[in-house]
C-alpha cells in the first residue's frame, strides 16, 4: 500500500516537473496574443479616426 502512493506520488512530481515549463510557456503564448489580438482591435477602432 505505501509503495504505490510512493509510486504515485513520485509519478505526480514528475509529471508537475516536466508540466510546468509547458504550461509557463502556452501561459505565455495566450496572454501574447490576447495582448495582440487587443492591439488589432485598439488599432482598427482607433485607425479610422486618426
Amino acid at each position: 500500500m505505501r509503495h504505490s502512493v510512493f509510486l504515485t506520488i513520485k509519478l505526480v512530481i514528475l509529471i508537475s516537473i516536466f508540466l510546468i515549463p509547458f504550461a509557463v510557456i502556452s501561459e505565455n503564448i495566450i496572454i501574447r496574443f490576447i495582448t495582440g489580438s487587443l492591439l488589432g482591435i485598439s488599432l482598427i477602432i482607433l485607425f479610422p479616426l486618426l
